[in-house]
C-alpha cells in the first residue's frame, strides 16, 4: 500500500492534482483493483491467504496456549501482553484526540504538506526552512494521503502508529526465522513494543518508526528468502529498500548492516555458485527498477539538479556529517561519539524524575549526589529535557577525565550531557531499562554463546555495525535517540534466549526488569512531553493537565515558546487571508495555515536565495525582528520566543 501511495502522489504531482481528493480516490480505486487481482493470483498459486493469516495461524492467543505455559512464563507474558494492548489503545486514543505537536512536524513534516497542497504539486518553492524542500518525500506522501482521505490532521499520526504494530510483527517473524520458538519470538516482539523510544514515536508525524518498520520488513524478506529461496521475497525487499531511501537519507547507514544480512541470506546451503550469482543479479535488477520508481522520484534527482548533490546544499550536509573532516578527526571523534551514545543507553528513560529515580539514575551513571552538586552547574540539571537545554552550555568543573572527554564540545551538534535525567520524549529518549539490562547484554551473549543460532549472531553483528556507524558518520546529536529504533530490529530477536533459563536468579532478575519496564512504559507514555501540560514536580509528585483537553493552537504548539505569537497571529489574521512569511528556519509554520489550510502562505526568507519580494496579492506580512525592512514602531508586535529572544510582528499590507 505504501508503494501505491508513493506512486500515486508522484503521478498526481506531475499533473498538479496533488490536492485533488477525487484524483486520489480514482488512483486508490485503480490500485485496489490491481491489488485484488494480484492477491487472488497469489492465493491460487500458493494457497496462502496473506501474511497476517500466516502470523495468526503460527501463533494463536488462546486459552490452551496459556494453560501450557509454566507459572514463570505466565508471570512473564501476562504483564507484557497486557501492557502492549493497553498502551496500544492509549496511543490510538491520542492519535484521534490530540493534534500533532512535534517540533519537526510543525517546522518540516506537516508544514511542507501544507505548502505542497497549496500549490498542488511537489515543485520546489523558496522555503524559509531547508527541511521542507530538501528532505525526500515518501513519508510526506503517506502523511498527505492520511490527511486527505480522513480530513483530520490528527490522523496523519496513524502512519507511525501502524508502523509501531508492523515493527512488533516483523520482530516476531524475524525471530521465528532465526530459529526461536513461538514463545521466545513473542517475548522479543512484546519487549520491542515497550521500549521507550518506540512508544514515544508512535503518536508523532516523524518518520523514524516508518523507517524501522521498513527495515523490519526488509530483514524479514531476506530471512524468508534464506528459508525457502522464493524470489518474491527479493522483489519485496528491493521495493522496501527503495521506499526507505526515499523517506530519509540517513537510512543509508542502516543499509550497511542490511547488506551484511543480505549477503549471508544469499549464501544458501546447497546453492551452486551460479545460482548465488543469479540471486545477486535478480536483486540488483529489482533494486534498480525500484530505485527509479520510489527513490529518485522522492526528491534526490531534483536535489542533484538544483544543488548539484542528492543530499542538498553543502552547508546542510556538513552540519550533519563528517563529510569535510579528515580521517584522523573521524576516527578520534567517532570513538568519542560511540562512547557518548553508549552512555545515553544507560538511562531510566520513561520513569518519572522523582527523587528515588534521580538517585538511581545518578548511581547507574556512576556519580554521587555530592559530586553532582559540586561539579555540575545548570539551571535545568534536574529537569526533563526542555528547549532551553539545547540553548545553553553545560558547565562542568570537575576533574574526571572520562566526563571531560565526553562533554567536550568537539564533534557535537549540541553538548553531550553526562548528567541528564531520565526523559520521556520522542527525540531524546532511548530504550529505557530494557535496553541496558536485557537487550544489549543478551545481544553480546548471543554473539559468543554456542547456544545461539548463526542467524542470531548475524543479527548481533548487524546491530553492532549500525551502532558504530552512528558514532562515526557525523557529529554527536542529542536528538538521535529515535535513530537507534532501527537497531531494535537487529538486537531484540536475541531476547528469547533468556526465556527458558533454569537459573532462579535469572528468573527473578527477568521478572524484576519486566515489571519495572512495564511501569516505565506506562509512566513514559503518560509523562511524554507533548502529551501533558503544566507538569509540576518538586521531586516527589506530579500534577497533570492533559493537552488533549486544550484548544487546537495549544495542542499544536504544546504551550511552548511559539504558543503566544501563534495564538496572537491566529486572532488577528483572518482565516482566508494571504500572508507573506519572513521567519527563521526551524520556526513553527504549520499552525499559521489555519485549520484545514484555509490561509495562503508565501515564504520570503529563502534558506538558499535570501529575502524574497512580497507577493502582490499578500494581505499581511509576518516577520521576525531581523527582517531587513522591519517597521517595529508601527507594526503589530505579537510575541517573543522565550529561548531565542526573537520578536514576531505583523504588518497589514495596503493594496
Amino acid at each position: 500500500m505504501a508503494a501505491q501511495i508513493v506512486i500515486s502522489a508522484n503521478i498526481l504531482s506531475y499533473f498538479e492534482e496533488l490536492n485533488s481528493i477525487i484524483a486520489w480516490l480514482l488512483a486508490a480505486s485503480l490500485f485496489f483493483i490491481i491489488s485484488v487481482i494480484l492477491y487472488l493470483f497469489h492465493v491460487s498459486k500458493t494457497g496462502y491467504l496473506n501474511g497476517f493469516y500466516i502470523f495468526t495461524k503460527s501463533f494463536s492467543f488462546n486459552l490452551k496456549w496459556f494453560k501450557r505455559l509454566s507459572l514463570f512464563q505466565k508471570s512473564v507474558f501476562v504483564p507484557l501482553i497486557g501492557s502492549v494492548i493497553i498502551l496500544g489503545l492509549m496511543n490510538l486514543f491520542l492519535v484521534f484526540n490530540l493534534a500533532p505537536g512535534n517540533h519537526d512536524s510543525m517546522t518540516s513534516h506537516l508544514a511542507r504538506i501544507a505548502y505542497y497542497l497549496q500549490q498542488g504539486s511537489y515543485e520546489f518553492f523558496e522555503a524559509n526552512y531547508w527541511g521542507q524542500v530538501v528532505h525526500p518525500r515518501n513519508s510526506t506522501s503517506l502523511f498527505l494521503y492520511s490527511y486527505l482521505m480522513s480530513g483530520n490532521e490528527n490522523l496523519t499520526q496513524i502512519v507511525q502508529y501502524l508502523s509501531y504494530w508492523i515493527i512488533i510483527i516483523s520482530i516476531f517473524g524475524i525471530s521465528r526465522k532465526a530459529g526461536m520458538s513461538k514463545n521466545q519470538s513473542l517475548f522479543s516482539a512484546l519487549i520491542s513494543g515497550l521500549l521507550i523510544s518506540i512508544l514515544m514515536q508512535a503518536t508523532t508525524t516523524q518518520n523514524d518508526l516508518l523507517l524501522t518498520a521498513l527495515i523490519g520488513s526488509i530483514v524479514y524478506y531476506f530471512f524468508g528468502f534464506k528459508h525457502d529461496g522464493k524470489k518474491q521475497h527479493l522483489i519485496l525487499a528491493s521495493i522496501a529498500i527503495s521506499i526507505s531511501l526515499g523517506v530519509k537519507a540517513s537510512i543509508v547507514l542502516a543499509m550497511v548492516p542490511v547488506a551484511f544480512i543480505a549477503v549471508w541470506c544469499f549464501n544458501r546451503n546447497g546453492d551452486p555458485l551460479k545460482t548465488q550469482i543469479n540471486h545477486y543479479l535478480f536483486t540488483g535488477i529489482a533494486f534498480i527498477v525500484s530505485v527509479v520508481l520510489f527513490t529518485l522520484s522522492s526528491g534526490y534527482f531534483f536535489n542533484i539538479q538544483k544543488f548539484g548533490h542528492p543530499l542538498g546544499p553543502e552547508m546542510i550536509r556538513v552540519s550533519h556529517t563528517f563529510e569535510s573532516e579528515s580521517a584522523g578527526f573521524i576516527v578520534q571523534n567517532g570513538i568519542r561519539n560511540t562512547a557518548r551514545y553508549a552512555v545515553e543507553f544507560v538511562s531510566l528513560d520513561g520513569l518519572p524524575t522523582i527523587s528515588p529515580i534521580r538517585k538511581a539514575q545518578k548511581r547507574i551513571r556512576g556519580y554521587s549526589q555530592n559530586y553532582y552538586q559540586e561539579f555540575f552547574h545548570s539551571a535545568d540539571s534536574d529537569n526533563n529535557i526542555v528547549e532551553s537545554d539545547i540553548q545553553s552550555t553545560i558547565e562542568y568543573t570537575g576533574n574526571r577525565s572520562l566526563i571531560n572527554y565526553l562533554m567536550d564540545s568537539q564533534a557535537a551538534r549540541a553538548q553531550f550531557n553526562y548528567f541528564k535525567m531520565p526523559v520521556s520524549n520522542e527525540d531524546f529518549s532511548y530504550w529505557g531499562i530494557f535496553g541496558f539490562t536485557l537487550i544489549w547484554p543478551l545481544l553480546f551473549y548471543s554473539l559468543f554463546s554456542k547456544k545461539s543460532s548463526v542467524s542470531l549472531k548475524i543479527l548481533a553483528i548487524a546491530a553492532i555495525i549500525f551502532f558504530l556507524l552512528q558514532g562515526f558518520s557525523g557529529p554527536y546529536d542529542p536528538w538521535r535517540g529515535r535513530y537507534f529504533n532501527i537497531a531494535v530490529i537487529f538486537a531484540t530477536p536475541a531476547l528469547g534466549l533468556i526465556l527458558y533459563t533454569k537459573s532462579r536468579f535469572l528468573k527473578l532478575y527477568l521478572l524484576l526488569v519486566i515489571y519495572i519496564g512495564c511501569i516505565s512504559a506506562f509512566s513514559g507514555n503518560i509523562l511524554k512531553s507533548g502529551q501533558i501540560s503544566d507538569v509540576e514536580s518538586n521531586g516527589n509528585h506530579y500534577t497533570f493537565d492533559f493537552f488533549f483537553t486544550k484548544d487546537r493552537i495549544a495542542q499544536l504548539t504544546r504551550l511552548g515558546q511559539f504558543y503566544e505569537p501563534v495564538k496572537a497571529f491566529n486572532d488577528i489574521v483572518p482565516e482566508s487571508a494571504s500572508v507573506a512569511v519572513y521567519l527563521p528556519g526551524d520556526s513553527h509554520e504549520y499552525p499559521l495555515f489555519g485549520k484545514n489550510f484555509t490561509r495562503t502562505l508565501y515564504p520570503i526568507n529563502s534558506f538558499i536565495s535570501g529575502v524574497q519580494p512580497i507577493p502582490e496579492n499578500a494581505e499581511y506580512l509576518l516577520y521576525h525582528d531581523s527582517y531587513p525592512f522591519a517597521d517595529i514602531e508601527n507594526d503589530i508586535h505579537i510575541g517573543q520566543l522565550i529561548y531565542s529572544g526573537t520578536d514576531w510582528y505583523i504588518r497589514i499590507l495596503q493594496p
